[in-house]
């Protein structure tokens, strides 16, 4: 038996016996390497075969650890990153809420675990894992940084999100473009002005887009087909940067300057609805008439969120429930060993006569 092969009988066996428990450290490879008299490049290539058999788990720059044993899902994180503490957005708030409500009625455990700036959120989350009280972690909207720290763990790390390197649950932000470019084109639009803005972080995984903002990228070319001018230098690209109680002002805002253009639009497109509120605030300033003024007005909404406005409308709906489910779904799926890279939620086209 060759040195290897000895170090990776030495602790199969000592796993399979139960000298080395469940979520139990393993020595360095340093330390090994001096028991049996080889050197760590070794000791690694030995234990690799141990990672493959499913018997223990690397954490880079953490240590070696042996894998809980797999069994029945029962416990799930929802992890949340320093942001939360400046102020979650309200669609942030509906979705983390039905997840924890939907994960308890599926009869599993739910911690939340909140992070700081010293990462103690994630040092939470290790230990959690490794101990087997959490067998999944779920997110919403994360960085890449905080991706590739919940990639590291020992369970599926599963969320809403567009960031290929983590299955997900992903909202498509390109495939309603062309019906709503044709839906403005078919009331009779020729110049659109949008008050929109989606962080270029969050959708630069979006096929076709280079991390340049969503507006330009994919909106604009869109409607361009369709032979219609979007007015979109007064877009607000990084709108995410700013705290939720400062969307208000910030639409209001732009709906003045468009306002006080020269050439008026004849089409208006306001994404995401938390500037839905500002906006209708501006036209009742500058006494508009959505049904005199504009031939179309199409608004996102979700579906959970009840939102009105004073004439006809176009929604761009988005199902929250949906979100969650797929995101449960996707958990159960993922533990269980499926390779699911995604899913992908559409949005709705709905018309409104109304409110």
């Amino acid at each position: 038996m060759s040195i290897r092969e000895e170090i990776t009988h030495h602790f199969r066996e000592g796993i399979q016996t139960g000298r080395y428990l469940p979520g139990a450290p393993l020595p360095s490879s340093q330390t090994i390497a001096e028991q049996f008299r080889t050197t760590p490049p070794n000791v690694q290539r030995a234990l690799t075969l141990l990672v493959e058999e499913g018997l223990i788990v690397r954490e880079p720059r953490i240590g070696t650890f042996v894998r809980e044993k797999r069994r029945q899902l029962t416990g799930v994180a929802i992890y949340l990153p320093d942001f939360a503490h400046g102020g979650i957005f309200p669609f942030r708030r509906l979705y983390l809420r039905m997840l924890e409500t939907e994960l308890i009625r599926r009869g599993l455990h739910c911690r939340i675990v909140v992070d700081n700036a010293g990462g103690n959120g994630l040092q939470e989350l290790r230990r959690l894992a490794r101990s087997g009280t959490v067998q999944a972690v779920a997110f919403v909207d994360l960085c890449k940084e905080n991706i590739a720290e919940l990639i590291k763990l020992p369970i599926p790390a599963v969320g809403l999100s567009t960031n290929p390197a983590v299955p997900h649950v992903e909202i498509n932000y390109g495939r309603f473009l062309k019906p709503l470019a044709r839906a403005f084109r078919q009331a009779g639009c020729r110049r659109v002005a949008a008050i929109t803005s989606l962080d270029p972080e969050f959708i630069r995984n979006q096929p076709g887009n280079h991390g340049l903002p969503w507006i330009r990228s994919m909106v604009e070319p869109r409607f361009a087909e369709t032979g219609i001018s979007l007015i979109h230098n007064l877009t607000f690209d990084h709108l995410i940067d700013f705290p939720p109680d400062q969307y208000d002002t910030l639409a209001y805002r732009e709906f003045m300057e468009v306002r006080a253009l020269p050439e008026q639009p004849d089409g208006l497109l306001i994404y995401p609805d938390s500037l839905l509120p500002g906006v209708m605030t501006a036209m009742v300033k500058c006494g508009v008439d959505p049904v005199r003024d504009y031939r179309l007005v199409a608004i996102h909404r979700n579906r959970e969120f009840p939102r009105l406005f004073p004439g006809p409308c176009l929604w761009l709906e988005l199902s929250v429930e949906q979100m969650v489910h797929e995101t449960v779904e996707l958990i159960f799926r993922r533990y269980q060993g499926e390779d699911i890279r995604k899913t992908v939620i559409e949005h709705r086209l709905v018309p409104s006569s109304g409110a």
